[in-house]
């Protein structure tokens, strides 16, 4: 059952239209993340409209399926958020503020 489905408008195309993401989680995990990071998967889906985002794929180990780590800016602010593809859902694992390091490397336009 799905979470959240996030709707912006795609002013890039031709025509201005709209642009869904289904994205979905695990509610133990959800939790644990809160609790931890004190980010709410549901306040850093916008995050994925940043034309600037950062995302590589996530392969220091074997996970079975293929994660990708996302730097991204959200209200000032940037964010680390680790996510996998599954079907037409966008899965979140975990969401935190980014540490300096990863600042920086969001701040470097490549």
């Amino acid at each position: 059952m799905k979470k959240s489905m996030y709707k912006s408008i795609d002013n890039k195309a031709d025509a201005p239209h709209h642009v869904y993401m289904e994205f979905d989680w695990d509610d133990g995990k959800h939790a644990i993340n809160l609790e931890k990071h004190r980010v709410d998967f549901v306040d850093v889906l916008a995050a994925f409209e940043d034309d600037h985002k950062k995302v590589v794929q996530d392969d220091r180990k074997d996970y079975g399926e293929t994660r990708y780590n996302m730097l991204a800016k959200l209200n000032g602010r940037i964010f680390h958020i680790t996510f996998t593809p599954r079907g037409t859902v966008t899965w979140l694992i975990s969401a935190r503020k980014a540490n300096q390091m990863e600042q920086k490397r969001y701040e470097q336009r490549s």
